[in-house]
C-alpha cells in the first residue's frame, strides 16, 4: 500500500512514487513524508513489527556518486535509516557495476544500516548486521521475487475471499453502489465480475473505506487514479446492462 496525501503535503515525486510501488508490490506499506521532510519514507515491512525511515534515490550518473551523496546527506542524522537505489531503466548501471560501487562504498563509514542497489536484472543488498554465515551484501532477487509473488497470492486470495462474502452478505460499498447479486444466470456471472474488479482495485491500493468502493477520486498516484476510473467504469457498465434487463421485462 503507498500512503499519500496531498492536503498534508505528504506525495512523492513521480520517481519515487515508481521505487514506492516496488515496495509496495512486495507487501510493505509505504508511507510519504511530508514535503521537506528527510528521509522520504517511513516503510513497514510484512515480517517487521516496526516502521524503517527510507531514502529513495536514483543514480544520475552512478550508484557510488548516489552512495556518496546520500551519506553525506543523512549523516549523524538517524542511526536507522535505510537506502534504496532504483537503477531500474538505467541502462549505464549493471550488475556487476551495482555489486563493485556497494561493495566499495560499505568498506568504509557509512551511516546506513541496510542498503538495497536494485536494477533491470539485480537486486543486490547491504546489511550491517546480517545473520550468521551470510555475506554483508548479497543478492537479494530471489527473496524479493518471493516476496513478491507471496503478496500477489495474497491479495488474490483476499480477492476470493471478499467475492465470496460478498455474495450472501454484500458489504455497504457494494450493496449501494452495485447492488444485491442476481439469481444465477449471466446476470450473476457480470455480478462477480464487476464486484471482484472492485475488489481488485481496494486490495492493491489498500481502499479500506466500507462506505465507498472505490475511495477517493483524485489522488498524487496516476496509476491507482487509472486504476479507479476503470473500475468505476466496470461498475457503470453493470448498472446499465441491468437497467437493460429491467426494461425489457
Amino acid at each position: 500500500m503507498i500512503d499519500e496525501d496531498q492536503r498534508q503535503q505528504r506525495t512523492f515525486k513521480d520517481r519515487e512514487r515508481e521505487t514506492a510501488r516496488l515496495l509496495s508490490d512486495e507487501g510493505c506499506h509505504v508511507s510519504a513524508r511530508p514535503e521537506g521532510q528527510r528521509p522520504d519514507a517511513d516503510v513497514r515491512h510484512p515480517r517487521r513489527d516496526h516502521t524503517t525511515p527510507t531514502e529513495f534515490t536514483t543514480p544520475e550518473k552512478s550508484v557510488a556518486a548516489s552512495l556518496r551523496d546520500k551519506s553525506r546527506d543523512v549523516s549523524g542524522s538517524h542511526a536507522e535509516y535505510e537506502l534504496l537505489v532504483d537503477c531500474r531503466g538505467r541502462s549505464h548501471v549493471t550488475a556487476d557495476t551495482a555489486r563493485r560501487d556497494l561493495d566499495n562504498h560499505v568498506e568504509g563509514t557509512q551511516p546506513f544500516d541496510r542498503i538495497r542497489v536494485v536494477g533491470d536484472g539485480f537486486d543486490w543488498e547491504y546489511r550491517r548486521h546480517p545473520p550468521k554465515h551470510e555475506d554483508k551484501v548479497r543478492s537479494y532477487a530471489e527473496e524479493s521475487q518471493r516476496l513478491r509473488d507471496a503478496e500477489a497470492e495474497r491479495r488474490k486470495a483476499q480477492v476470493r475471499t471478499n467475492v465470496d462474502s460478498a455474495r450472501t452478505r454484500p458489504p455497504e460499498y457494494v450493496a449501494s453502489e452495485i447492488g444485491e447479486r442476481p439469481p444465477d444466470g449471466p446476470a450473476a456471472d457480470r455480478w462477480d465480475t464487476t464486484v471482484a474488479r472492485v475488489e481488485t482495485y481496494r486490495a492493491d491500493h489498500g481502499v479500506t473505506d466500507r462506505a465507498s468502493a472505490l475511495g477517493p477520486r483524485n489522488t498524487p498516484d496516476p496509476v491507482r487514479n487509472k486504476d479507479r476510473e476503470d473500475a468505476r467504469l466496470a461498475i457503470e457498465s453493470y448498472r446499465a446492462r441491468s437497467r437493460e434487463q429491467e426494461r425489457g421485462r
